[in-house]
């Protein structure tokens, strides 16, 4: 073997050594820093003043990550030339120190919710009236973070948490999976009687009894399970019409054919020629909440959506 083969392997082990220092942590970051900083300066005293530490323990940083190597850094302490190991070593620590801190901000980062994929479901009248608005401001404080949205009524939506199609869902949970989901109270969405305009009950400010109901056609939609164990129950019995596509049966209302009942949310806000009227008695309201699976723990992204949208939905509450 030649000689400066030799001599090139004896560098190269204990550059060797360095790696697995680092993965052990037997060598401190700081005790790199100090390094680099001597270097930077051009000298311990001046590092010293930089690094806002005494010489001496500036100078005993470097001298133990040395020890630990097993190889000097510098020629001499006085010229402070590096050896031909401390210039193997230099671009290394520094490529060590960037990747640190690149991965340090990455981790911190996603503690704080700005990294990552959300996978959302929603009910349409939610992703249509409430999440426009908080997504915009969600999204300038969390830029990075990628957003799925989907909406769905509530049996799908429950059934994607269920299988893991999403993460969390803004929903009314089911009474059959209570056991399974955690409910997060968002909001109470009131429920109303929706009518033409020119129909003789949007002369009314509210709807006092459900009675007074009785006289016109009721079309029954895929929100009459909200009636369900109330004295309007009948209405969904005696129903004329049944039809769960929402763009049928805000067609049908603009026709004038026959009244339902939706909560105020589901209602659309332009080019309709209906009115929603609140109903009194029984006076209903469906509990919109975030919705997860009770087995699956919250990602700092989750938990950074569920508190924003919370102060958000807090907020437009009160300035309602």
């Amino acid at each position: 073997m030649t000689p400066y083969v030799v001599v090139l392997n004896s560098y190269l082990e204990p550059l060797s050594l360095l790696a697995q220092a680092l993965i052990t942590m037997n060598i401190k970051i700081q005790q790199i820093r100090h390094f680099i900083c001597v270097v930077e300066a051009g000298g311990f005293r001046a590092a010293a003043e930089k690094a806002n530490r005494s010489q001496a323990a500036l100078s005993n940083s470097v001298k133990a990550l040395e020890v630990q190597l097993g190889h000097p850094l510098f020629e001499s302490k006085k010229s402070l030339q590096l050896s031909f190991f401390g210039r193997q070593c230099l671009p290394r620590f520094r490529g060590f120190l960037n990747h640190y801190q690149q991965m340090s901000e990455e981790l911190y980062d996603i503690a704080e919710g700005n990294l990552g994929r959300l996978r959302i479901a929603s009910l349409p009248s939610i992703a249509t009236h409430l999440l426009p608005k908080f997504i915009a401001s969600f999204c300038d404080q969390h830029p990075t973070l990628k957003l799925e949205m989907q909406d769905d009524h509530a049996s799908g939506i429950n059934r994607r948490l269920i299988n893991g199609d999403i993460d969390i869902a803004i929903s009314n949970c089911l009474p059959e999976n209570l056991q399974k989901m955690t409910m997060i109270p968002l909001l109470k969405d009131p429920v109303g009687v929706v009518v033409h305009r020119d129909h003789p009950l949007a002369q009314r400010d509210s709807i006092d009894h459900w009675e007074q109901l009785k006289p016109y056609d009721y079309i029954a939609n895929g929100t009459g399970v909200l009636l369900n164990g109330s004295d309007a129950t009948e209405l969904i019995a005696k129903a004329k019409f049944t039809v769960n596509n929402i763009t049928s049966l805000f067609s049908m209302l603009d026709h004038d054919i026959g009244i339902t009942t939706l909560p105020k949310l589901a209602m659309p806000r332009l080019g309709h020629e209906l009115v929603w009227r609140p109903l009194c008695n029984p006076c209903i309201e469906r509990e919109i909440g975030i919705i997860h699976r009770q087995d699956q723990n919250l990602s700092p992204a989750t938990l950074a959506f569920i508190k924003a949208i919370k102060h958000f939905v807090r907020n437009e509450t009160l300035s309602a």
